[in-house]
């Protein structure tokens, strides 16, 4: 996984993740039963985002997932919808629908 994370980073996100940045994305990693497919697509989702600082912002994505119980690439794309749909940036949906189907998500995986 060490080397996936690091092989993401160069190519998605164009940079050579230091040591220590590397370890700090692998603390983040680590700290939820992620599937290791997962990675991928934080750091891609990171790329897509072009933040100023791309590590802390993989870090923060990872928190955030991890937090929802997000722990597939399945339920992050089921996650990141409804949160869309909360936000009210979905079309065909209300944000009360969105806020619900966010609500029930993080019921579903034990989220708070």
């Amino acid at each position: 996984m060490r080397e996936s994370a690091k092989l993401a980073g160069k190519v998605l996100l164009h940079q050579q993740f230091t040591e220590n940045q590397l370890n700090r994305v692998m603390a983040a990693f680590g700290a939820y039963p992620f599937e290791d497919g997962l990675m991928i697509q934080a750091v891609a989702k990171t790329a897509e985002a072009n933040p100023t600082n791309a590590v802390n912002y993989l870090i923060q994505l990872l928190t955030d997932w991890g937090g929802a119980g997000v722990r597939t690439v399945a339920e992050m794309e089921d996650y990141l919808y409804a949160r869309s749909m909360a936000q009210g940036n979905a079309l065909m949906h209300t944000r009360e629908e969105g806020r619900e189907l966010l609500a029930a998500f993080r019921a579903e995986h034990g989220a708070a």
